[in-house]
């Protein structure tokens, strides 16, 4: 959401990365087996595809297109982050969620704080983000989403998973920036994370396994945290 990402799996960090985001054609030609799968095609983008994925898991009968992406994007980009484009608030995901017909229900605690902390923002970017957050908040909750304000913990989307739904995961990417990612399904006691962030050398072969305490240690922020579970309306 703030820069450029590197994987979030702690067991496959490390090393240099391409600078070009993944080609989406080359991606449908290489993974087309995988029609789930959606890279973000921009920096900033993470979140929309995170939820296209989730889209696509819960069975929404739509042909998504790249504009799909941008389009969820504009709308929900209420969150400054300092150096380059706004990224997206949970909030203003579930309304896209609720508008393709899905339930949505954010479970979360000090987001805006921690954006606005670890952002930098000027006090006039703190207002207007939490001014456009709050709004995106009443009519996420006038359109049928649920919120919970606590904080989240692996357990919670270890469930959500196990129950057939699919999570957007807020964490901290290995080079310290904040970063959506999707959880799809629980074997044992793992959680099975689809990172949106890739290019043409570095695609993935499969969902990568988290225990319950790596992805606590990813989605806990001090005091903060965000998940978004999305499923079926």
């Amino acid at each position: 959401m703030l820069k450029k990402k590197t994987h979030v799996s702690p067991a496959s960090v490390g090393g240099s990365r391409p600078a070009q985001l993944i080609n989406l054609d080359r991606m449908r030609e290489v993974l087309g087996w995988r029609r789930s799968y959606w890279p973000q095609t921009t920096d900033f983008t993470c979140g929309p595809s995170c939820l296209l994925m989730a889209a696509k898991l819960m069975g929404v009968k739509r042909t998504f297109r790249q504009l799909d992406e941008y389009l969820i994007w504009r709308r929900a980009n209420t969150l400054f982050m300092g150096e380059g484009q706004a990224g997206c608030s949970a909030a203003g995901l579930g309304l896209s969620a609720l508008r393709m017909g899905l339930m949505a229900r954010i479970v979360q605690k000090g987001v805006l704080e921690l954006f606005s902390v670890e952002c930098g923002m000027r006090d006039e970017h703190v207002a207007l983000m939490t001014a456009l957050v709050i709004d995106d908040r009443k009519h996420f909750k006038q359109l049928g989403g649920q919120m919970v304000s606590r904080q989240p913990v692996a357990r919670d989307v270890w469930e959500a998973c196990a129950s057939g739904a699919a999570v957007l995961v807020l964490v901290r990417a290995d080079d310290g920036v904040l970063h959506w990612v999707v959880a799809v399904g629980v074997r044992g006691q793992d959680v099975y994370l689809l990172d949106p962030w890739a290019t043409d050398r570095d695609m993935p072969d499969e969902p990568m396994p988290q225990t319950l305490e790596a992805l606590d240690t990813l989605m806990q922020h001090g005091k903060q945290g965000c998940i978004l579970i999305v499923e079926n309306g």
